[in-house]
C-alpha cells in the first residue's frame, strides 16, 4: 500500500523477503535440499499458497490451447556445446522472397517463443520477405537440452539452425541475411556477428537490445542463488512474477497485445519447465547479456553502423533506454536511432504501424 501497487505489489515484495532469506539464512536444512519438483514452506512462508495467488493476479480472457503450430518444422539433431546433450531446434519458414529481398532472422528474447513475432512477421511476409522464426531451446517447442546457456551456446544455436536450412531449404538464399531481433534476441544478434562462423548480414534491427545497460539488483539475486545452488528459490521466482514482468512492459495492460502475449506465455511456462533452468543458466553464463564489450566492437568491425537500426521504447525500464542508447551509440557510431514515444519493452506489439513503419523503411532502403 505504501509502494502504491496495492495487494499484487505486496505480495511481490514478500516473496524478494522470502528470496533474500533464503540467501542470508542458508541455515535451513531445506534451503539447498528441496526438491525442486516440490515448493512446500520456507521460513515459515507457505510458498505454495503464494505463488498460487501471485499466479492468478491476471484473469485470463481466452483459452490459449498449448500445441505445436501446424507448419512448424524441426531442424537434424544439434550437439550442445560441452554437454552431452543434443535437440532439435523448432522453426518456421514464412513467405517467399518478392523483387530480391532479403531473408529476414527473428531471434526473440530469454523467456520469449517465436509466437511474439505473430504479428511482425506476418506484415513482413505481406511487404515481400521471406521470414524465419525459432524456438530458443527449452522454449517453445524446441527440445529440452542440458549445459550451460553460454555466448557459444547461442552461438551454437543460430548457426544449427541456420545450417540445417541450408541443407533441407534449397531454395533458400542465405548468402546474405537480414536479423530482426528483441531483447536478449539483440545480445545473441551481436555476439552471433562477432564470430568468424557467422553468415553475411546485410541489415541489422536492434529492438531494445540487452547488453548494454548495467544490470540490476534482480540479476545479482538469480547469479547469486544459481551460484549457491538453491535455484528452486529462482523458479519460484520467476513462475510468480510473470504477470508483474508483463504489467512493466506494456503501456496499456488494457491493449489486445498483451492480453495475448500473457495467455500464451504463461501457456509456454505451465507445460515447459526447463524454461526456468534456461533462463537462470542464461543469466549466469550469458556475458554478452550485461555487458557489450569487445564482441559488440566485432560486430561493428564486421557492419557499418548505417546498416544497424536501434528501436526503444522511451519509457523502457526491462532494458533501460537512458543506458542503452548512449551504449549503442558508443558501440556503433553513426547507428540510427528510434524512440518510440511513451512505450515500454514491447513497443513493437502495442505500437505495431510506428514500429513496424520504421522496419520496412530500414530495409528497402
Amino acid at each position: 500500500e505504501y509502494m502504491g501497487e496495492g495487494s499484487g505489489k505486496k505480495r511481490e515484495v514478500m516473496l524478494w523477503l522470502v528470496v533474500v532469506s533464503s540467501l542470508c539464512f542458508p541455515g535451513s536444512k531445506h534451503t539447498h535440499s528441496m526438491p525442486q519438483h516440490h515448493i512446500g514452506n520456507h521460513n515459515g512462508i507457505n510458498l505454495e499458497e503464494l505463488v498460487h495467488q501471485l499466479e492468478h493476479d491476471i484473469q485470463l480472457e481466452e483459452e490459449f490451447t498449448w500445441e505445436e503450430p501446424t507448419d512448424m518444422l524441426k531442424t537434424g539433431p544439434i550437439s550442445i556445446p560441452d554437454s552431452d546433450s543434443i535437440g532439435t531446434l523448432a522453426y518456421r519458414i514464412e513467405g517467399r522472397p518478392v523483387g530480391g529481398t532479403v531473408p529476414v532472422l527473428l531471434i526473440g528474447g530469454i523467456l520469449e517463443w517465436s509466437y511474439r513475432w505473430d504479428f511482425l512477421a506476418p506484415f513482413l511476409v505481406a511487404n515481400g520477405y521471406q521470414v524465419i522464426r525459432f524456438d530458443h531451446f527449452n522454449r517453445g517447442f524446441s527440445d529440452d537440452v542440458l549445459g550451460n546457456f553460454d555466448d557459444a551456446f547461442y552461438v551454437n544455436e543460430i548457426n544449427g539452425l541456420l545450417s540445417h536450412i541450408k541443407k533441407r531449404h534449397t531454395d533458400i538464399d542465405l548468402s546474405s541475411i537480414n536479423i530482426i531481433a528483441h531483447s536478449m534476441g539483440g545480445a545473441i544478434t551481436v555476439t552471433y556477428l562477432s564470430d568468424p562462423s557467422a553468415v553475411a548480414v546485410n541489415k541489422v534491427v536492434l529492438m531494445s537490445p540487452a547488453g548494454f545497460f548495467e544490470a540490476g539488483n534482480m540479476v545479482a539475486v538469480l547469479k547469486k542463488l544459481h551460484e549457491h545452488q538453491v535455484d528452486f528459490i529462482s523458479k519460484l521466482f520467476l513462475r510468480a512474477t510473470q504477470s508483474f514482468v508483463y504489467k512493466e512492459d506494456f503501456k496499456d495492460t488494457k491493449c489486445a497485445a498483451y492480453q495475448y502475449c500473457v495467455d500464451r506465455q504463461r501457456a509456454m511456462l505451465a507445460h515447459r519447465e526447463r524454461a526456468y533452468d534456461s533462463f537462470i543458466s542464461t543469466v549466469a553464463n550469458f556475458r554478452q547479456l550485461f555487458a557489450a564489450g569487445p564482441e559488440a566492437d566485432a560486430m561493428a568491425a564486421r557492419i557499418p553502423s548505417s546498416r544497424i537500426l536501434a528501436l526503444l521504447g522511451s519509457e523502457d525500464k526491462t532494458v533501460d533506454t537512458a543506458q542503452t542508447e548512449p551504449g549503442l551509440k558508443a558501440h556503433f557510431p553513426g547507428i540510427e536511432v528510434k524512440l518510440i514515444p511513451n512505450s515500454r519493452h514491447c513497443f513493437f506489439l502495442e505500437f505495431q504501424d510506428l514500429s513496424h513503419g520504421y522496419i520496412l523503411e530500414f530495409l528497402r532502403r
